[in-house]
């Protein structure tokens, strides 16, 4: 009986190179599951990096919630802003100037003719503001109890809430333009008037967002200063911000109160937030106690504790916090470090020489985080400022006590939410990060029993002080993550710990690694535990691990008997995998080398006065990149200019080299040039019928061959008119002399200075047609007369592809059509779009300003001032604004 080799299963073999299995944050679509992140203690993914890093120290744990209104350090205080140009203004709240931050002296100077402190003739606040805000109008200058400010579109916003107002200042010259009020129906309908503007926030759709804390609401205004609606957000809400996706975030402040007193025994209190991860900023008493004599502890999470785990005076979970000799220093609010949850449980112990007690109140006061969308909002718990996604880098640093880290020619320096400079002693010092954490995995299947895991080899960067940690174990069969937790220290191998990383290439000097063997018996399925370690300032970060198997060594080249015993296998395989490592780097390079002739993949960075590896394969076709260009445009054009060479020296191969220059051919290869292309995607009407297809446009000939200008009329063929030249003089404009007149010839010359020209081989046939063979305009956007290095690439190209006996004319193409002079349909004559209007202290009246009408104005609402030709009348009907 015969068998069939080819239907049999293969025979289980390993294979030529090991396998691998990559963990890091950027695969998958959260950090965690890319790292196959089973548990972390006391160790974050980053969220910019999206590393493995310690996780804060309790004391400097950044949260959105904090008082500061810095949002953990994403955004400046409510008062500080930087401007367009990149000024730093900042609104002192107690005097209301407004003051620049100078680099030059590195301090904070008041802007001149600005803003100041009105006067509050009550002496309080509240009833001050009512006061003035029914009274005569309050010049735009005088300000009341101003606490934040916001820029929008070349605009200052300031919020006036002693007079409930909005102030909009003009950045040029800083001058008022006028006020934000609510509408009379809406400040009549508030609960507890009148309105009190407190924080300020801009999305990128130009709609300014206003809090009104007393009243528990965010008012909307569009950017014409219309008022859009409002949302309820809780009393309290104070400070504001926007992230990236133009999502509102706002904190909204809260204060428990709490009726107890202490007399010979413990009290145990658990105060409910009624939110989960709510950040406690501070505790006081409520009266002073100056018999009193007791210790505090704390605990906080978002759980409930039972009367039992209360009352359990051995409950290990409780955290001293302040000593019976502190307590006097209750009287005034004292901060919490890192205290977030629901439930702040406070337990309060008497000590010696304590005296019972009144009934007295404990008030703790902290903040939540709520994120809201259109009317809807929900709680944001937890929210670590580290951990946020979707929020742009802040251009101001703040640090966890709410000042402004800032660099001037004097370099560095700190400065209070007032603009006065932090003396060191009061600047933040300490332990920014927990000094140990542990990252467990889980399980990794190899898909092969009995398989040897080979080695993790970890990227990232160890500082001095910092060091990390390998531990593993195996198994036949997958554990369930209790099972894992409950195995012995035993059964964890490996072991080994990193306290640098070096670079795998010296030219690289950035991509530093660290890689181990693992040490664990075979298995199908590996664990990992990583211990990072830190001295308090400085953590580990890896960025990713990298885990391979099985182990496949050159012992498969040596005689059996170095793998006759598993004892001597093992050794043989750890001291062959050392030179295992170099030989398969040799084979990697070799691999990957095609990739460096690749325009998309070939290295493009470059040692200081060397030349890039991409610029270098670009020389062998003769293509110059300029270096100012971004990479994926350098990447782009040598790898369709090697395409174009078969057509080099032709009209087409030019045309398609300068589209290519000028980023044509893709633009107009993907994109509908139809329309008016829109900065905002509007929702469509539900009656609106489907869109007809994108029809791409053709791109301009840029090109102009000036054989196609020869207007002559041809006999048979012409007729007499403006488009027919009969053959004459003035074609070529050669000076001939003048002879003897006669009368059939009155006149024979024509030699004029300054029109006529001299040549030295009279061609009377030809001339007419050389006067435009060889010649050819380039009609290119203005926009690359303006860039230096756009001209030098567009020169470079003219020089590199024009044909060597052709003259070139470049034309720069603006938005006119001026007849007779730029109207070549096509080619160098563009239809602008219509300017938006004229603003004042924006636009010069000259070419490209309209005098535009006024959008039509809601109902109920004052129209806009305008100027309208045709419909307005000076002096009557028509105003500046």
């Amino acid at each position: 009986m015969s068998t069939d080799v080819s239907r049999l299963p293969p025979v289980p073999a390993p294979p030529h190179d090991p396998y691998s299995l990559l963990l890091a944050g950027r695969l998958g679509p959260r950090p965690a599951i890319g790292w196959r992140l089973r548990r972390a203690e006391r160790v974050d993914i980053d969220g910019g990096t999206r590393a493995l890093v310690l996780a804060p120290a309790p004391a400097t744990a950044r949260w959105l919630s904090e008082p500061d209104g810095s949002f953990g350090g994403l955004k400046p205080p409510p008062n500080v802003v930087q401007t367009p140009s990149g000024d730093i203004l900042l609104l002192e709240p107690t005097t209301g100037a407004l003051t620049r931050f100078d680099p030059c002296c590195c301090r904070f100077k008041p802007l001149p003719c600005t803003t100041q402190t009105a006067a509050d003739p009550t002496g309080c606040l509240d009833r001050g503001a009512a006061g003035i805000t029914a009274a005569l109008p309050v010049p735009l200058t005088r300000l009341l109890d101003a606490q934040a400010i916001a820029v929008c579109a070349g605009e200052l916003f300031i919020a006036d809430r002693g007079h409930g107002r909005v102030v909009r200042v003009s950045l040029a010259g800083l001058v008022p333009r006028g006020a934000l009020r609510l509408p009379p129906s809406q400040q009549a309908a508030l609960p507890s008037p009148p309105w009190h503007p407190t924080g300020l926030a801009v999305d990128g759709h130009g709609i300014l967002y206003v809090s009104d804390p007393r009243n528990g609401r965010i008012d909307r205004f569009g950017p014409r200063g219309q008022w859009l609606g409002a949302v309820k957000a809780g009393l309290g809400v104070t400070h504001l911000a926007v992230d990236c996706r133009d999502r509102l975030h706002a904190v909204v402040f809260e204060t428990k109160f709490v009726a107890t007193a202490v007399g010979a025994t413990r009290v145990a209190l658990q105060v409910d937030a009624l939110s989960a991860g709510f950040h406690w900023h501070t505790l006081k008493l409520g009266a002073p106690l100056p018999a009193a004599r007791f210790s505090i502890a704390i605990d906080a999470g978002d759980e409930p504790w039972t009367l039992v785990e209360l009352n359990d005076a051995a409950n290990p979970r409780w955290t001293p916090w302040l000593a019976g000799t502190d307590l006097p220093r209750l009287v005034d609010p004292l901060p919490f470090s890192g205290v977030v949850g629901r439930y702040l449980r406070l337990r309060l112990a008497p000590e010696p020489g304590h005296a019972a007690t009144p009934a007295f109140d404990v008030i703790a006061a902290g903040a939540r985080v709520v994120r809201i969308a259109g009317d809807s909002v929900e709680i944001v718990p937890g929210a670590r400022a580290d951990l946020v996604e979707g929020f742009p880098p802040s251009p101001i640093h703040v640090d966890a006590r709410g000042h402004l880290h800032l660099c001037g020619v004097c370099g560095p320096d700190v400065f209070d939410r007032y603009g006065r400079p932090v003396p060191p002693e009061e600047r933040l010092n300490g332990e920014r990060h927990e000094r140990t954490g542990h990252y467990f995995s889980h399980a990794l299947d190899a898909g092969i029993d009995g398989c040897q895991w080979h080695r993790i080899e970890l990227s990232g960067a160890l500082p001095a002080g910092a060091s990390i940690e390998v531990r593993t174990t195996t198994a036949a069969i997958e554990l369930s993550p209790a099972e894992v937790d409950s195995l012995a220290e035993s059964a964890w191998a490996t072991r080994l710990v990193s306290t640098s990383m070096t670079p795998p290439d010296k030219a690289i000097p950035s991509a530093c690694t660290w890689d181990c063997l693992i040490t664990s018996p075979p298995g199908r399925f590996l664990w990992i535990d990583l211990k990072l370690a830190g001295d308090g300032r400085v953590t580990p970060c890896i960025g990713s691990a990298l885990v391979e198997y099985p182990r496949i060594t050159l012992r498969r080249y040596l005689p059996g008997v170095f793998g006759f015993d598993p004892v001597g296998a093992d050794f043989t395989d750890r001291l062959t995998a050392i030179f295992d490592a170099t030989l398969r780097s040799i084979e990697g390079r070799v691999d990957r080398e095609a990739m460096l002739f690749d325009p998309l993949s070939a290295p493009a960075d470059a040692l200081p006065g060397r030349l890039d590896f991409l610029s270098w394969i670009a020389d062998w076709i003769g293509v110059t990149l300029s270096r100012d260009w971004p990479l994926e445009r350098r990447r782009r054009f040598v790898k369709q200019a090697a395409k174009l060479y078969c057509q080099r020296g032709t009209p087409d191969g030019l045309r398609s080299q300068l589209l290519l220059l000028l980023g044509f051919d893709r633009t107009y290869a993907e994109h509908c040039l139809a329309e008016r292309p829109q900065t905002r995607c509007l929702p469509l009407p539900r009656n609106c019928g489907p869109c007809p297809p994108c029809t791409p446009a053709e791109p301009p000939p840029l090109i102009l061959e000036h054989f196609k200008l020869r207007r002559w009329l041809y006999a048979c063929h012409g007729r007499l008119g403006d488009d027919s030249v009969l053959w004459g003089k003035r074609i070529v404009g050669r000076s001939q002399l003048s002879g003897s007149a006669t009368s059939q010839n009155p006149e024979r010359g024509n030699a004029q200075v300054g029109v006529t020209r001299l040549d030295s081989v009279p061609d009377p046939l030809r001339d007419p047609f050389h006067v435009t063979a060889h010649k050819f305009s380039v009609f290119v956007p203005a926009r690359i007369r303006d860039s230096a290095s756009e001209k030098r690439a567009l020169d470079d190209l003219l020089a590199r592809e024009a044909p060597a006996h052709t003259a070139v004319d470049v034309r720069y193409v603006e938005p006119r059509f001026r007849v007779g002079v730029q109207a070549m349909v096509g080619l160098d004559a563009v239809i602008a779009r219509t300017p938006c209007g004229v603003r004042l202290d924006e636009a010069r009246l000259r070419q490209g300003t309209v005098l535009s009408s006024a959008p039509s104005a809601p109902a109920g609402s004052t129209r806009p001032p305008s100027l309208e030709v045709g419909r307005a009348r000076v002096g009557t009907s028509s105003r500046l604004a």
